[in-house]
C-alpha cells in the first residue's frame, strides 16, 4: 500500500505575488512623488534665491547713484533714461544717476563693468577659470529695470514723466527662460525721494 504524502508548500501563489507587487508599486509611486515634489521645491527655492540676489544687487547699485545727473541744474528732468554717451560705454560704467537705469535690460545679467555675472571679480578682472560660473548658467536669466515718478499722495501710482516730482520708484524684474518662454520670477520695487541741499 502506498501512502500519499502531501509535501509542504514552498514559495508563493500567484495571488500572493500579485498582491505583493501591487503593494510595492503603490509604495514606490508615493515615494517617487515625494522625491519629485522635493526636487521641484528645491529648484523653486534656488531660482527665488538667485532672483532675489540679482534684484537686490541691482537695487543697491541704483540707489547708490545720484538722484539726477550732476551736470543738470534741474533735479526733476521730464525724460528719464540714459544718454547715448552713457549707453555706449562698457556695461553701466558711465551711469551716474538713477534715471540712467530706466528701460535698462541685460541678458545675461552683467556686472557694472559689462562682464557677465559669475565671470569677473567686480573690478573688471576675469576670475580664474576654476572660480568662474558655467558660461551657460546665467544665459537663461534676464534683468530689467524701470525708473518712474510716483504720486506723493499715492506712492503706488505711476506718473507720466511730464509730471516730475520728488518721488521716484525703481522696479527691478528678474526673468528666467524655460524652454523658449521667459517667466518672471521676481519683481522688487523701491520708492525713494529727493531731498534738495540746504542753501
Amino acid at each position: 500500500m502506498r501512502l500519499h504524502y502531501q509535501l509542504p508548500r514552498r514559495g508563493f501563489s500567484l495571488i500572493e505575488a500579485l498582491v505583493c507587487l501591487t503593494i510595492i508599486t503603490i509604495t514606490s509611486a508615493a515615494l517617487l512623488l515625494s522625491v519629485e515634489s522635493t526636487l521641484e521645491a528645491t529648484m523653486d527655492a534656488q531660482e527665488m534665491t538667485i532672483a532675489s540676489g540679482l534684484a537686490d544687487q541691482m537695487l543697491d547699485e541704483i540707489l547708490g547713484q545720484d538722484w539726477v545727473d550732476p551736470a543738470l541744474s534741474d533735479p526733476y528732468p521730464t525724460s528719464l533714461g540714459a544718454a547715448s554717451s552713457e549707453t555706449n560705454a562698457e556695461g553701466r560704467t558711465r551711469f551716474n544717476d538713477t534715471d540712467d537705469y530706466n528701460d535698462y535690460s541685460s541678458t545675461p545679467p552683467e556686472a557694472i563693468d559689462g562682464i557677465a555675472l559669475g565671470q569677473s571679480d567686480g573690478a573688471g578682472r576675469y576670475l580664474p577659470a576654476s572660480f568662474r560660473m558655467s558660461n551657460t548658467f546665467m544665459q537663461r536669466w534676464r534683468c530689467k529695470c524701470e525708473v518712474y515718478y510716483v504720486d506723493k499722495d499715492d506712492l503706488g501710482r505711476e506718473l507720466d514723466d511730464s509730471n516730475a516730482g520728488p518721488y521716484r520708484a525703481i522696479e527691478v524684474s528678474i526673468f528666467h527662460q524655460d524652454g523658449t518662454d521667459w517667466r518672471e520670477v521676481l519683481t522688487r520695487r523701491r520708492v525713494f525721494t529727493y531731498v534738495p541741499p540746504t542753501t
